[in-house]
């Protein structure tokens, strides 16, 4: 929530940056919805209904109706055990239908009715609804956590029993319980989450394929900053990329590649010498396997990841939460050369390679504006 009104113009604008991102770094964008679908509203102000057409058939967004609840009890009840879950039952929580109409109710401009009817029905082909005994599930996992001691880390440990706890306490156990329930459902659905969510950190198997979400983030920065462009937050922030032309760039066909191309990379911020050389290998006649590095390159990680983008506006507009979603590809250790090798040469029969879409589609637009 936004607790400084005169604050709310600096932060509706971040939030829509970080959207715009998103949709430049990652193949497809969650957004968790509670009701009315404000969010909606707020894309198509932004991105025009062309730009949320562009999108829809792109396959760039999705929206999770947010119907399962966490809560906790505020006064002291001995003997009773201190969360409770549920699920939303209002038709706008629990119908996509009615979440998308009460959603464009929000819009600045209000779209013709027959458009409406067009565009809800494309729209309920994207919406996602957990499961009715996710809530169940996430405080269960709350009352097991706590009895383990896996929370003591998190400044909760297990020094008196469930039903001694203070508010203060069911308060910190009820919203470890509600981040379990999000990381359950981001899993269900293949997405991945911020790496600010603490149970990310855990050394848990359960985990481990929502550990790295900033990875494709990470790596496209790396390359960004080798060829010496801004990244994408910059391009946006200076005015470089209008963000109303984000679908449009996102949608071009070598955007389309390199985003492709960047989830099979597979590499890290210490592959900063490797990440060059590849990159240079393609874009050169000789290949890559051809080069001294890459007769040594012998085990490829392939991972897809995403990662996300949280924005709350609060106050009259509601909120406005956006988690990421992407094609997650399971890691292949040892997988040898004729993947990648394939790969590289399709991209260069086809006249195309990553440094080629740094080049015309990145570096353009920086010198355009020069």
């Amino acid at each position: 929530m936004i607790s400084d009104p005169s604050m709310f113009p600096v932060e509706y604008t971040q939030v829509i940056n970080g959207v715009a991102e998103e949709l430049l770094y990652y193949d497809k964008i969650a957004f968790q919805v509670y009701g009315e679908n404000i969010p909606l509203a707020v894309l198509i102000n932004t991105f025009g209904v062309k730009g949320i057409e562009e999108l829809l058939e792109q396959q760039a967004i999705e929206f999770v109706l947010w119907t399962p609840m966490v809560t906790y009890l505020v006064e002291d009840i001995p003997g009773v055990l201190p969360l409770q879950s549920g699920n939303m039952s209002s038709k706008a929580h629990c119908d996509p239908e009615e979440s998308i109409i009460r959603g464009l109710k929000w819009m600045l401009n209000p779209l013709p009715r027959r458009y409406r009817r067009t565009l809800t029905k494309k729209l309920e082909k994207v919406y996602k609804l957990p499961s009715p005994e996710a809530a169940q599930h996430a405080v269960e996992f709350g009352y097991q956590g706590f009895e383990a001691n896996i929370f003591a880390q998190f400044g909760l440990p297990k020094t008196k029993e469930l039903t001694e706890l203070k508010v203060d306490e069911r308060a910190e156990l009820c919203s470890l319980a509600n981040e379990c329930l999000e990381l359950a459902i981001s899993a269900s659905f293949k997405y991945d989450v911020s790496m600010s969510k603490r149970f990310v950190g855990l050394n848990r198997t359960e985990f481990q394929r929502l550990r790295n979400a900033e990875l494709i983030r990470n790596v496209t920065d790396i390359l960004f900053e080798i060829e010496q462009v801004p990244n994408f937050k910059e391009l946006i922030k200076q005015g470089i990329i209008d963000i109303k032309e984000v679908p449009k760039i996102r949608g071009h066909k070598s955007s389309v590649k390199f985003r492709s191309w960047i989830t099979q990379l597979g590499t890290s911020t210490k592959a900063k010498g490797i990440a060059k050389e590849y990159i240079d290998s393609i874009a050169n006649t000789k290949g890559f396997f051809e080069t001294q590095q890459g007769k040594f390159f012998k085990t490829v990680v392939v991972t897809a990841f995403s990662g996300v983008v949280g924005g709350v506006i609060g106050g009259k507009i509601g909120s406005f939460i956006g988690v990421t979603a992407s094609k997650l590809a399971e890691p292949f250790i040892d997988l040898g050369l004729n993947l990648l090798d394939a790969y590289v040469f399709e991209g260069l029969t086809k006249g195309w390679s990553p440094k080629h879409y740094i080049d015309k589609e990145i570096r353009s637009l920086v010198e355009r504006k020069k």
